[in-house]
């Protein structure tokens, strides 16, 4: 298990004292778990998901996005806080690839747990693939795209459809 993952299991883990049975997962809760606080606000640039200061102890995210992306930003941002990538300020505009990478996987460990999102798709086994996806991604608050990558990470590929990206 990697790193991200790691991190995002123990504060999974930390936050969720019930375990699969809390979902999704209340951001607000391991917010302050973490002393952070979230803020939702407009950005001139729209292609502004979050961004993190952390100096302020405060993500930002963009107020129009749909809620799973609202939720999988302030992940990403909280993913950059708590594997204490250096600097005091994240956004897109400050891409260091590889520190976007696992702050990506961070939030996908935080939002979608592997134990979780096993024990779900298990649960659904009596829908079909495509109808699994849809009802799992809406029980997690996360989008189907996003799932789609979690379920191919943590080995359910084979039964995974991949959702198609929205323009």
């Amino acid at each position: 298990m990697q790193r991200p993952e790691l991190a995002a299991t123990a504060l999974w883990r930390a936050t969720c004292p019930d375990g699969w049975r809390v979902e999704p997962i209340n951001l607000g809760v391991v917010a302050a778990h973490l002393g952070v606080d979230i803020l939702t606000w407009q950005p001139d640039e729209e292609r502004l998901n979050g961004a993190l200061i952390r100096s302020a102890k405060t993500v930002f995210v963009n107020a129009a996005l749909t809620r799973p992306r609202m939720r999988f930003a302030a992940a990403h941002e909280l993913g950059h806080y708590v594997l204490g990538h250096e600097g005091d300020f994240f956004c897109p505009f400050n891409r260091y690839a590889t520190l976007e990478r696992e702050a990506n996987r961070f939030a996908a460990a935080l939002l979608m747990p592997t134990a979780v999102v096993k024990a779900l798709w298990l649960k659904l086994s009596n829908l079909t693939p495509a109808a699994k996806l849809s009802a799992l991604a809406e029980r997690l608050a996360v989008s189907r795209q996003a799932l789609g990558y979690r379920l191919r990470a943590v080995g359910i590929a084979g039964d995974a459809p991949v959702a198609p990206q929205r323009a």
